[in-house]
């Protein structure tokens, strides 16, 4: 089968990006494979990538990428399109790793740094008003496809958003790469890590890996920090932007030389094996990827019940669950708990057993079958 993959990122580097990457080594193996992209990382040989052009910027930028991907896919006769994400053409099968408008309409105010951003008004904002239209036009223009969800929470917004029926959708969460994320590597790496990043081998280190501060809570896990009386807590901060807006937060609690921000990754893994506990306490996150590879990595994790991927969170067992993720004095109390005497050794032990069916290589079998069962709906038509 020729399959066309489109999204406008296909490397190792991102969220959806990781993810296309992931399904076209996968399905090379099987399939003629086909991907229109902006930019990839090194794909199999026999996987035909063609890269666009679209200006980058702007409100547009969604709707330039479409149009560009668009007459790309033209040129090669696929049997089947594969649409990564809303800037995208219409597919038949669409891979909804979330829902802006579930994300726009969500009703508690976002910190950004030290200003609070009311929900209501980031409806108005003109990249949300981009993306929303863009949205509404690719589950709109791609009707009759099939709808791969990321999580329950997505399935949901799907359904209640644009109208979607249950029986198109098919729930298939993300995963993480065994070889890279994984308990031996975390313990092989750890010396160095800690070595090469300056911290003391008593530290104990949280981490957050993210590019939007504001969403994952990082105001929340500062203020959180600042309620523990212990000087050995730091926190490495792994994400593309510069945590600037935070700057004058993260001084006025004393925090100036426990936050680290190290930049951007495309080996999560090697801070795993710095860092003792993964914290995540965001506001809306359809999965969080960086959940089950902290996990597979047997790092222990707390995060929000909000996120996707909590329901690989088992409370006591391989970390805890935060119920209000603007809740600093909750969050401290969750932190507080896992510092307890051999509370993080006890759940880093049981960390990687519990995402052993998040593993890329299920994961995307279970990805192949909708796409078989997708081409037989076809075929029967």
């Amino acid at each position: 089968m020729r399959l066309g993959l489109v999204f406008s990122g296909c490397h190792r580097r991102g969220g959806v990006e990781r993810v296309i990457w992931e399904a076209a080594n996968h399905l090379a193996t099987h399939h003629d494979v086909v991907v229109v992209t902006a930019e990839a990382d090194p794909l199999p040989a026999n996987v035909t990538v063609e890269i666009v052009e679209a200006r980058r910027g702007g409100s547009m930028e969604p709707f330039r990428f479409r149009a560009a991907a668009s007459k790309a896919l033209a040129r090669h006769r696929v049997d089947l399109t594969v649409s990564f994400g809303s800037n995208c053409p219409p597919g038949d099968v669409l891979v909804a790793q979330s829902v802006h408008r579930s994300w726009v309409d969500h009703g508690t105010p976002v910190h950004i740094g030290p200003v609070s951003v009311p929900g209501a008004v980031r409806r108005l904002m003109p990249r949300h008003l981009a993306m929303l239209r863009s949205e509404s036009q690719w589950f709109r223009r791609s009707s009759g496809a099939t709808i791969v969800a990321v999580s329950d929470g997505v399935a949901r917004d799907v359904q209640s958003s644009y109208g979607v029926a249950p029986s198109a959708i098919r729930v298939i969460p993300n995963g993480f790469a065994p070889a890279q994320c994984s308990p031996e590597r975390r313990r092989t790496l750890r010396p160095a890590q800690r070595e090469r990043l300056g911290l003391p081998s008593d530290d104990i280190v949280l981490l957050l890996i993210a590019n939007e501060w504001h969403r994952k809570g990082l105001g929340v896990l500062l203020r959180a920090i600042a309620r523990i009386a212990d000087p050995r807590l730091r926190l490495l901060l792994v994400g593309r932007r510069a945590p600037t807006a935070y700057q004058r937060l993260i001084n006025q609690l004393g925090l100036r030389d426990r936050v680290q921000w190290c930049g951007a990754t495309d080996d999560v893994a090697m801070y795993h094996a710095a860092a003792d506990l993964f914290v995540m306490p965001t506001a809306y996150e359809a999965f969080g990827s960086v959940i089950v590879e902290s996990l597979g990595s047997g790092l222990p994790v707390i995060t929000t019940a909000i996120a996707g991927a909590a329901v690989a969170v088992q409370e006591d067992r391989n970390g805890l669950l935060q119920r209000d993720p603007t809740d600093d004095v909750e969050l401290g109390r969750l932190l507080t708990r896992a510092l307890l005497p051999g509370v993080l050794d006890r759940w880093s032990a049981a960390a990687a057993q519990s995402v052993v069916d998040y593993t890329w290589p299920r994961v995307m079998d279970r990805f192949e079958g909708v796409l078989l069962e997708r081409a037989g709906q076809r075929d029967r038509a």
